[in-house]
């Protein structure tokens, strides 16, 4: 029997309720990172009116979650202010390519910290798994670089430690840990956003 839509409708209901029920369960789990949430937005804050850079990175679909937040912020979130200076390190494939070819994978973040960063930035690293070893390096760099330091993952342990500041979706699916952070990363533009058309 070819399978068809009407044969598969009932299993596509199924996936449909039980995947909007834990987003909603995930959602409601966010309010516990409230305070973590609003130092974050702090982080941003300081860095960006200090003159800082805020520097994204990851890998797969933590890369288009750090390319999301860079476009949020040096374009606009829903209303237009002025630029903010915000570099995702995933997005030039002729540095990601050099750096993979002659110096390994590993260092494709932290050797654009090393070039890039001063002590006034900020680098947001994303890693649903909590063991990229290129986002780690690129926290170990920041360090170094006296620079602050935020990552956005998941349930796992470890990685937070790597970092100033750790902001842990209750997780360890991919899929929802990364609405986590998309939700998180959208509060947090539409405070930045806000704070900015205030000063104006």
């Amino acid at each position: 029997m070819l399978l068809s839509y009407e044969n598969f409708e009932p299993k596509a209901d199924f996936i449909l309720k039980s995947r909007l029920s834990s987003h909603e369960e995930m959602s409601l789990q966010l309010k516990n990172l409230d305070r973590d949430i609003l130092k974050f937005f702090n982080m941003c804050l300081v860095t960006l009116t200090g003159g800082g850079t805020i520097f994204t990175a990851g890998n797969g679909g933590s890369a288009a979650d750090a390319q999301h937040f860079a476009a949020e912020l040096i374009g606009r979130y829903s209303r237009t202010r002025d630029p903010l200076s915000a570099i995702c390190l995933n997005t030039d494939p002729s540095v990601i390519t050099c750096i993979s070819n002659d110096f390994g994978y590993s260092e494709i973040f932290s050797r654009q910290i090393m070039g890039l960063g001063k002590s006034s930035d900020l680098f947001v690293g994303f890693t649903t798994s909590g063991k990229s070893e290129n986002v780690t390096k690129a926290l170990k760099a920041a360090h170094e670089k006296n620079m602050k330091s935020a990552v956005l993952t998941g349930a796992h342990e470890g990685i937070e430690f790597l970092a100033d500041l750790a902001l842990r979706i209750p997780s360890v699916q991919t899929a929802a840990i990364q609405e986590g952070h998309t939700i998180i990363l959208h509060i947090v533009s539409e405070m930045i956003e806000q704070f900015y058309l205030e000063k104006e």
